[in-house]
C-alpha cells in the first residue's frame, strides 16, 4: 500500500489539473462549460460581472479537491457542496459562496448567448 502511495497521489493531481485545465479556461474565456451550454445556464459574478480567472478557480477547486483527496466520503461532500444550491435561497452551493458566484438563466452584460 506504502509504495502506491507516489502514485496514487501523482494521478490524482494529474486527474485535478486535468479538470482544472477544462473547466477553468473554458468558464473564463465563455461564462459557460459544456454542460452549462446544454442547460443554458451562466457563471457570474454575484454583480453579474463576468467570472475571472480567480472566481473561476475558487468556483471548481474546492468540490473537485475534496471528491479526490478523501477517498470514501469524498464524492458525496462534493455533491453536498453543489447540491447545497437546492436550499440556498440565492441558489449558491457551498463553492459559489465561496467564489462569490451565481449560475443564471441569463447571459452576462456583453454577452450575446450562443446558439
Amino acid at each position: 500500500q506504502s509504495d502506491m502511495a507516489p502514485t496514487q497521489f501523482l494521478v490524482l493531481a494529474a486527474v485535478l489539473l486535468l479538470c482544472l485545465a477544462y473547466l477553468v479556461p473554458m468558464t473564463v474565456l465563455t461564462v459557460q462549460t459544456f454542460g452549462k451550454r446544454l442547460r443554458k445556464v451562466w457563471l457570474v459574478r454575484t454583480n453579474g460581472a463576468r467570472v475571472g480567472w480567480a472566481a473561476a478557480l475558487a468556483h471548481y477547486l474546492p468540490p473537485l479537491a475534496i471528491a479526490l483527496v478523501l477517498p470514501q466520503i469524498g464524492v458525496l461532500i462534493a455533491i453536498g457542496m453543489v447540491f447545497w444550491s437546492l436550499r440556498d435561497r440565492n441558489g449558491q452551493g457551498i463553492h459559489d459562496k465561496l467564489a462569490k458566484t451565481l449560475v443564471v438563466d441569463a447571459p452576462p452584460e456583453g454577452l450575446t448567448p450562443a446558439t
